[in-house]
This record gives C-alpha cells, structure tokens and sequence, in this order.
C-alpha cells in the first residue's frame, strides 16, 4: 500500500445469479490518495464479477501500474490480471504477456466505446483478454455508498451488477466487448 492512502473496510456478500457463485469477502481496500471513490467503487464492482477467481483486492496498484486486483498460482505467476481504464497497445501487450486472463474493466462511458473503436482490432490478436464495459444504472452516483467501513450486497444477474448497503443502491451494467477465448 502506498503512504498516505486511505484505508476501507469492506464487507462484501456476493450473489452471482450468471454462474451461481455465492461467498462473503471480508475486503481491506487502500484508495491511493490520487484515486477517486468513484474509480474505488468501480474496482468493487470489477471484483465482484470475477471474485470466483480467488482475487487479491488489498493491494493498490492503480497508480504503479501494476494489477488492480490479481490472482497468483502457487508458483507465484499470475492466473488473473485485472485492470481499469483503457489502456495503450503497449499497455494491452505487456499486461496480455504476464497472467492467463487478463480483464480490462472500462467505465468512462463514452471514451470507452472510442477507445475500443480505435484498438480493437489489435486486441484480436490476445485469445487472453477480456474487455468489459461498464454503464452507470438509474441516475445515483456510485460514490454515494462509499463508508469507510461497507457492509455491501451485490447482486449479479443477467448484465446488471447491483450493491446495496442498508439504505442505498446503486448499479452497473456490465458488456463483454471482448471475451477470451476458452480453453
């Protein structure tokens, strides 16, 4: 964790109707002092898509440019590679390089949809990655469910990802825009 970030707490029961995968997570999430709430959430919602995995959260990588959330095998190398944003072909090419599965979680709605017009046939090439858009739901703000200790619910189904705190809701639909290749 980098000096100077801010510490949450999260307790995180997922229920992903899509695959049938039900667990609680007991979360410690370090926001960088340089990242958003909104952009923290967003990291939330990434892992609770693919929190089957055995993911790594507690780390913060998001300003070393390292995996947002991960998974490591027992040797050590990464089986999951998680990241936000929309990154470069360099970029693309050196995260497709160091882990099985790669996910690239987008969420700035309109520069997504550029930013994969305008790389998406070079990310044919990677049978690794995944690229998932992210739509913000209803008209709520993602930030507003952010505590610095959350007891959240989430609820997958179908492309809609929904957390819930005792008085809040706010949700995400989600698109695979690219999918991996199975293997």
């Amino acid at each position: 964790m980098a000096i100077g970030s801010t510490i949450y707490k999260v307790k995180l029961d997922v229920a992903n109707m899509n695959i049938h995968h039900y667990s609680n997570y007991n979360l410690t999430v370090a926001k960088h002092p340089s990242e958003s709430e909104y952009r923290m959430i967003v990291r939330l919602f990434a892992f609770s898509i693919l929190c089957q995995h055995n993911l790594d959260l507690s780390n913060d990588s998001s300003a070393g440019g390292g995996a947002e959330i991960s998974s490591k095998n027992f040797s050590g190398e990464f089986e999951q590679w998680i990241t936000l944003g929309e990154p470069d072909e360099k970029r693309v090419r050196q995260i497709c390089s160091k882990a099985k599965n790669i996910s690239i979680f987008t969420y700035h709605e309109a520069v997504a949809e550029e930013w994969f017009k305008k790389i998406e046939e070079k990310l044919w090439r990677f049978s690794n990655l995944n690229v998932i858009h992210l739509r913000t739901l209803e008209h709520t703000k993602l930030s507003d469910i952010v505590e610095r200790g959350m007891n959240l619910s989430c609820l997958i189904d179908g492309p809609e990802i929904w957390l819930s705190t005792e008085k809040k809701r706010v949700g995400l639909s989600f698109e695979y825009v690219k999918k991996a290749k199975e293997k």
